[in-house]
């Protein structure tokens, strides 16, 4: 099945739906157009969050579960969020230049 084939309703409250219909609308791109990209956009900063936790525990010698237990590592969170910031960063920088 292609994701074209795929409906999914999303309830908001009337606040989110402000929100979330505000900045569709800065961006200029239709409501439906904005939610289905940033939450592709989430998925995939997940995904590539998950895949850098796995390498880091991988370096360190570590399974991801000990990688992630609480107070066996100090500040998991930041090394991750920091390197998948850059990493990003330089990615989309990279997909710029392409275009």
């Amino acid at each position: 099945m292609s994701s074209s084939d795929t409906t999914v309703t999303v309830t908001f409250s009337a606040d989110e739906y402000a929100t979330v219909a505000e900045q569709a609308a800065q961006c200029g791109v239709p409501l439906d157009t904005y939610v289905r990209e940033a939450a592709a956009e989430r998925a995939e900063d997940g995904k590539s969050k998950d895949a850098l936790r796995q390498e880091i525990a991988a370096r360190r010698g570590q399974s991801v579960e000990e990688f992630l237990t609480p107070g066996f590592l100090i500040d998991t969170d930041d090394i991750v969020d920091a390197e998948l910031d850059r990493r990003l960063h330089n990615a989309r920088s990279t997909e710029k230049s392409d275009r």
